[in-house]
């Protein structure tokens, strides 16, 4: 946030913190809070994307790109995409992420399907033995 946003964020949490400095004045004992850092403003509002999507992946996009704005979130993490998206569709979701230049982790339970090429994969055992798949340096 720069500028005239930077100056509206700082004024609501000066707001916040006067509020939260006249209903705490009443308590029986003393209490203390931080200011609110701009990505709690933003769980605490429920700030959600207007527009509805057609497939999961678009969706998915959107909420890549809004995190990347909003929080410039350096990495994302997703349990279970494989077994909601066609190959097809998850590689426009990877698609995107490589032009936009952010790594994914995929955590999967068991191995489905084959890995794309850009991928590179750790398979856990049961025993907890690390089994790494599609590495370069392994082809």
């Amino acid at each position: 946030m720069q500028g005239e946003k930077f100056f509206d964020f700082n004024k609501i949490n000066t707001d916040i913190a006067v509020f939260l400095n006249n209903l705490l004045v009443d308590l029986p004992f003393e209490v203390t809070f931080d200011e609110m850092p701009f990505s709690a403003l933003l769980k605490s509002t429920t700030v959600l994307p207007a527009s509805k999507f057609e497939t999961l992946e678009e969706k998915l996009i959107c909420y890549i790109n809004a995190m990347l704005q909003l929080k410039n979130c350096g990495f994302f993490v997703f349990v279970g995409l494989k077994q909601l998206l066609l190959p097809q569709k998850l590689k426009q979701v990877f698609h995107h992420c490589e032009l936009e230049d952010v790594p994914l982790l995929l955590i999967e339970f068991g191995r489905k399907g084959t890995l794309f090429e850009e991928e590179r994969g750790i398979v856990i055992t049961e025993d907890l033995c690390e089994l790494l798949v599609n590495l370069p340096e392994m082809i």
